[in-house]
């Protein structure tokens, strides 16, 4: 019996044995545990506080304005900028454009139209480019290929220095690339669509045609013309031909800015023998520049004018003959005028060269007076009650009857050597 409890003694004393060391076994490994977490914990802190912080460097200026880039339309055109002296556009013909504001005042010997040098240098290169001041003086215009490069390059940079004369500033591009790929895309198309492309590429082709067939023609009349020197006789006539002038006279439309200037020559109408035509141009025709023609009747070709303006014209005066003392006459009474130092708006008409006041056509020569004391004499037109008047100074006026008398003069001769008789002719050579 004491054996046996004294054996179950020493279980119980081996399980109580067991359980404290495994229970200290437990707390010693949870302290050392403790103690290398905490020493590994040191260690980090101290080389986490030792190791320097790395900041990345920006090689953008510190001067350069950060705005963003967007797109506007002015003008009817898109255009890229971002409000800070650059801005990319195109121009009527399509082509890439490049604005850069003159932000400083530049010396004044500089002016519109006159080439400068701009430096354009990007984050990675740069360009001397070419540029025109415009009109109004405020900006630096850049195309052609300088503007193409730099187009492309403000589409990949980071940021572009400006500089000119008196001028230099710096901007990034933010934005840029979409900003001016959509002007480039808009260019493209307004440049394929613009008004009138293809009549103006046609007329280009003609003009240039034209041109150098009229050079090709002329080349072969002088060459042609330094072969037959001396072989032909040259003529002795002067511009007798009447369709070849040597002068050209002023004139105004009345109530109007219109001006332009005309010329005379004189023909023969199969119907209706020899005529004198009054040519008037208007310069500010692109094509057709002879806007209107008079003709006058040269005949009776064979009696010469009697200019006499004591000596009234008659059913038989030439009309040639009439406008020459018409005008005459209107010049005689702006002298009246002036000595009277007459100023109020005044009307008369001279008389009618061609047809009367009952006439569908009909020609005839006005005097004016304005209020200040200018005077002219005007050529009026009549056609089915639709007048065309043109006006002319007196200095100009006596200029034109000394023209048409010139002309008539010429004709008369003309004429006369062609209706000659045989006889006629032989009996001046005897």
């Amino acid at each position: 019996m004491s054996k046996l409890i004294r054996l179950v003694s020493m279980v119980v004393i081996l399980n109580l044995g067991a359980s404290v060391f495994a229970d200290t076994s437990s707390f010693l490994g949870g302290v050392v545990g403790a103690l290398i977490t905490s020493n590994n914990q040191t260690q980090h802190t101290k080389h986490t506080s030792t190791r320097k912080a790395y900041k990345r460097k920006s090689s953008i200026p510190k001067d350069c304005s950060s705005e963003r880039w967007v797109t506007h339309t002015l003008e009817n055109k898109q255009n890229a900028t971002n409000y800070q002296g650059i801005l990319v556009s195109y121009d009527d013909m399509g082509e890439t454009l490049i604005k850069l504001a003159i932000k400083t005042a530049i010396p004044s010997m500089f002016k519109s139209g006159d080439v400068m040098q701009v430096t354009v240098k990007f984050s990675k290169g740069e360009r001397f480019a070419t540029g025109k001041i415009d009109q109004e003086g405020k900006n630096i215009l850049i195309s052609g290929m300088d503007a193409i490069y730099i187009t492309n390059k403000l589409k990949s940079s980071s940021y572009v220095k400006i500089d000119f004369v008196n001028n230099k500033y710096c901007t990034r591009l933010k934005g840029s690339s979409k900003s001016i790929q959509s002007v480039v895309s808009a260019a493209a198309f307004y440049k394929n669509n613009r008004p009138n492309y293809v009549q103006e590429a046609r007329l280009s082709r003609a003009v240039t045609a034209h041109t150098n067939h009229a050079m090709r023609v002329a080349s072969n009349q002088k060459e042609f013309a330094e072969k037959v020197v001396g072989i032909r006789p040259k003529s002795d006539l002067d511009k007798a031909d009447g369709n070849i002038y040597d002068s050209k006279i002023q004139y105004y439309k009345p109530g109007s800015e219109e001006i332009g200037e005309m010329w005379v020559d004189w023909y023969i109408d199969d119907e209706k023998g020899p005529l004198m035509r009054l040519n008037f141009m208007d310069p500010t025709h692109q094509y057709e520049n002879k806007t209107h023609i008079i003709k006058i009747s040269l005949m009776p070709i064979e009696v010469p004018c009697n200019i006499d303006l004591k000596i009234k014209s008659d059913a038989s005066t030439s009309p040639s003959c009439k406008i020459v003392k018409n005008l005459l006459r209107a010049d005689k009474w702006g002298k009246i005028a002036k000595e009277k130092e007459m100023k109020r708006q005044f009307t008369k008409k001279v008389s009618y060269i061609q047809g009367d006041e009952k006439s569908k056509i009909s020609l005839s020569i006005n005097f004016k007076v304005y209020e200040d004391g200018a005077m002219s004499a005007q050529v009026e037109h009549m056609k089915y009650g639709f007048p065309n008047r043109f006006n002319f100074t007196l200095t100009n006026a006596l200029e034109l009857a000394n023209y048409i008398e010139k002309t008539r003069k010429k004709a008369h001769k003309k004429w006369l050597n062609k209706t000659r008789t045989t006889e006629e002719l032989d009996a001046l050579f005897d």
